[in-house]
């Protein structure tokens, strides 16, 4: 799984999977799981709120996780131990690591940022058969957190910043089918990355955006705009 999280066509993968569930309308649309060959496997995309920790948990089977962007950090604790760590780590972009049960975990994301990681989870036959979203996890206190709030826009914003770590000939297709099912303040920073690939396009998507919004902003965009073109 290291050489797959390395690869730009794994990560591209991932990324075009979040912009094809952007086409969900945002007061229907969830992060959807990921479908996977091997039933007895199930695999999930998080993006971490910056300032983040999820509530102390295990799942009954193993896992494995690699960070696709920035960085996280795995708290482990010891079975009736009081809330400090026994073990804590950093996983960077690019690092996996392997959970095995019983193992009480938490994930962190301290930076100011969000963070992306992939999860391949290990699942029973009759977990397989169950209904969707039925999950193996845990929980060790009040599962109360803030990990939904503002998730469509954060996971926007992190798939825009990890399609611009891409080579050009992956990035710009998916940014360019991206921008058509945002909104305004996303296709601005979807046009900010494709300028850094192509300014040609990005002079057109800031001149269709500057047709959507505010007068005022709408001159400097077509400024922009211009500029861009010029770059060819």
């Amino acid at each position: 799984m290291r050489n797959q999280i390395a690869s730009s066509e794994f990560r591209a993968t991932c990324c075009e999977f979040l912009v094809r569930s952007f086409g969900a309308p945002t007061e229907l649309w969830n992060l959807p799981l990921v479908r996977l060959t091997d039933e007895l496997l199930s695999a999930r995309i998080f993006v971490w709120p910056s300032g983040y920790e999820n509530t102390r948990h295990e799942h009954n089977h193993w896992s494995v996780a690699g960070v696709l962007l920035h960085q996280i950090q795995i708290l482990i604790f010891r079975e009736g131990a009081d809330i400090e760590p026994s073990v804590q780590f950093t996983g960077n972009a690019g690092d996996v690591g392997l959970l095995k049960s019983p193992c009480i975990h938490q994930i962190r994301n301290a930076a100011n940022h969000a963070a992306v990681s992939f999860h391949v989870f290990e699942t029973t036959e009759e977990e397989a058969d169950a209904v969707e979203g039925l999950s193996d996890t845990v929980w060790h206190g009040d599962k109360v957190d803030r990990y939904r709030t503002g998730l469509r826009r954060r996971t926007e914003l992190a798939t825009v910043e990890m399609l611009r770590e891409l080579p050009g000939n992956f990035a710009v297709p998916l940014l360019n089918r991206m921008f058509g099912l945002v909104g305004n303040s996303t296709k601005l920073a979807v046009a900010r990355a494709v300028a850094s690939f192509s300014p040609s396009i990005a002079s057109e998507q800031l001149l269709e955006l500057a047709n959507a919004v505010d007068p005022k902003l709408s001159d400097n965009l077509a400024a922009i705009a211009s500029r861009l073109k010029s770059l060819g």
